[in-house]
């Protein structure tokens, strides 16, 4: 079928001839033509990012840490030019291993949403309805766990029902996974990318790690927008440093971070920019605000490309590394 229609509707006529046998005598019998219309096929992909570390109550320390919420996203991509109809995905419950004992932890979900509108389900069941042809539908969990660990794993069934309505044409292509590091927002207004064809299509993108390293650092951008591509993300992570804190008053502070790069360098960067320091004011009970981007004074979408986050490691060695 998909050759049959591959971009757009095609009507066909179509007849046939019945044969067939009485007292052994074969008869022939031509069929009248009709005409039936081939739909184009959907062609859905799935990626699934889940976090990695996931923050809540510390079993090694005293005090009771609260949760920080936690995700697990769905990217379809209808790459074919036919409907996708009543898309539903049916997710089993995620399973949360606690680090150092492997004890099962209790999650709750919190809340999700469909192309970042909050919908009313509470389970991990989300009714994607119809996803046009060419185009992707984005699905996100929001859950909280009783202690910190890891995620793990999790499972999914797909139902489906093309155009022709008959789940056997069911076409899922492939369903891959991959370690979410922030839900981000590609920021088409950011001057320093103006002109560039980037989209804010105001739904939120998937930071991911797409090639696991032991600093956990991400270097991939899968995007919401089927206007634009996916893209690759370079970082600088020991290439930045503390400059100032200066207080402004009695409940704000200013940290200026500088580059401290070569003109080749620099040069090598791609658009966008993954950059992590440490968090020089933690314990102090600041909060982070806003980030500005000085040489354009612009300031990054709060929670999506600018946040704020405090783990700890407890090593093999004995050691505790924060």
């Amino acid at each position: 079928l998909t050759e049959a229609a591959p971009m757009v509707e095609i009507k066909y006529d179509i007849s046939g001839v019945l044969r067939y046998t009485i007292e052994g005598v074969w008869y022939t019998q031509g069929l009248a033509s009709d005409t039936i219309t081939v739909q184009p096929d959907p062609q859905l992909y799935l990626k699934y990012f889940h976090s990695r570390d996931v923050f809540s109550d510390d079993p090694f320390t005293a005090e009771v840490e609260h949760p920080v919420p936690f995700h697990l996203g769905v990217l379809i991509e209808n790459r074919g030019y036919g409907d996708a109809f009543n898309v539903q995905i049916m997710s089993s419950q995620p399973e949360i291993i606690e680090n150092e004992k492997g004890l099962l932890i209790d999650f709750t979900i919190i809340g999700s949403s469909l192309n970042d509108k909050v919908t009313r389900s509470q389970s991990l069941n989300i009714d994607f309805g119809t996803i046009p042809g060419r185009n992707n539908a984005v699905g996100v969990w929001h859950m909280i766990s009783s202690l910190r660990g890891t995620f793990n794993n999790f499972t999914a069934t797909f139902q489906y029902k093309g155009p022709i309505d008959d789940d056997r044409l069911s076409l899922i292509e492939s369903v891959e996974i991959y370690e979410l590091s922030h839900i981000v927002r590609v920021d088409g207004n950011h001057p320093a990318v103006s002109g560039l064809g980037y989209i804010d299509d105001g739904i939120g993108d998937f930071l991911a790690n797409l090639h696991p390293d032991y600093q956990y650092i991400p270097d991939h951008v899968f995007t919401s927008d089927t206007r634009q591509s996916n893209f690759t993300v370079s970082s600088a992570l020991d290439k930045m440093h503390i400059a100032s804190v200066d207080q402004t008053g009695d409940n704000e502070m200013v940290v200026v971070v500088q580059r401290n790069m070569t003109p080749e360098e620099y040069a090598l960067l791609s658009d966008w920019v993954y950059i992590r320091f440490e968090d020089i004011l933690t314990g102090s009970g600041f909060a982070l605000d806003e980030v500005i981007r000085s040489d354009h004074e612009y300031t990054l979408i709060p929670e999506f490309n600018s946040w704020q986050t405090a783990w700890t490691d407890y090593l093999l060695s004995g050691d505790v590394q924060q």
